[in-house]
């Protein structure tokens, strides 16, 4: 199966072919391709055609105990290899808003090939390593290619309810939304993600920034009811230990009133 695009923005149709693409393949599994494809697209257009509109050709191809994804470009050449390693320990305040791309690609792709095109441009080759799961069917999958923000005022803290997909289209319009929060004297917010499937890296940089915002405020943006596949992102990329999470976002609340 094929996929053809030429700006960023293609981002959501991207999401629907991979997910037609992996039908029948465990939900993890689907979550961790979608993820490293969208960073290596993403990278592409914000890199290699910096902003511009380009050509990108991405193949997904079938074997057995194994998913194949091709992404082919025409922009300047890049081995991943040479991605430097990202900073995951240091403080948000200190932290760099961004580089975290290619550390999530290796960290939830099996295998990663890069070969330089014949004329021009980039091959990417990302494996993942699969087991069928018959009973995960196109019909049982939902869309989460949209994003929806709440506000829930609060004595202690204000409740951020966030749902649907943190992507690359979506991440922008969160930080601004949760900078307006804070701009408007909200900087002490729970980030409510119990709705929330699928976080890119685009996603973890609108939360760095805002926790950024709200600790120069003297408050913060603590996570609560955090998915399995989004706590995955977290931890790779080193936030869990750079932002208070809970189990629930009552305990988050209270962490507020102590």
């Amino acid at each position: 199966m094929a996929f053809r695009a030429q700006r960023l923005q293609d981002l959501a149709p991207l999401a629907a072919f991979l997910d037609t693409a992996c039908a029948g393949v465990d939900a993890d599994v689907r979550a961790d391709l979608r993820l490293a494809t969208e960073e290596v697209f993403a990278n592409i257009f914000k890199h290699g055609y910096r902003g511009h509109a380009g050509p990108v050709e991405i193949r997904v191809s079938r074997a057995p105990g194994r998913i194949t994804v091709l992404i082919a470009d025409e922009a300047p050449a890049f081995d991943p290899a040479s991605a430097p390693a990202p900073d995951l320990a240091s403080d948000p305040t200190e932290r760099s808003v961004g580089g975290l791309g290619w550390h999530l690609v290796r960290h939830v792709i099996d295998e990663v090939g890069w070969e330089r095109a014949a004329e021009r441009g980039n091959v990417y080759r990302l494996v993942k390593h699969v087991a069928p799961d018959p009973s995960d069917l196109p019909a049982q999958r939902k869309d989460h290619t949209h994003m929806n923000i709440e506000l829930q005022p609060g004595e202690h803290a204000a409740v951020v309810v966030i749902s649907g997909s943190v992507d690359g289209l979506t991440a922008d319009h969160l930080l601004g939304t949760l900078q307006g929060f804070v701009d408007a004297g909200q900087t002490r917010l729970v980030a409510d993600l119990a709705g929330v499937l699928y976080t890119s890296s685009a996603g973890l940089r609108a939360l760095l920034a805002t926790v950024k915002q709200a600790r120069q405020g003297g408050g913060d943006l603590r996570l609560a009811s955090i998915n399995p596949p989004v706590l995955k992102v977290l931890e790779l990329s080193g936030f869990t230990t750079i932002m208070k999470c809970y189990d629930n976002v009552a305990s988050a609340i209270d962490s507020y009133a102590g």
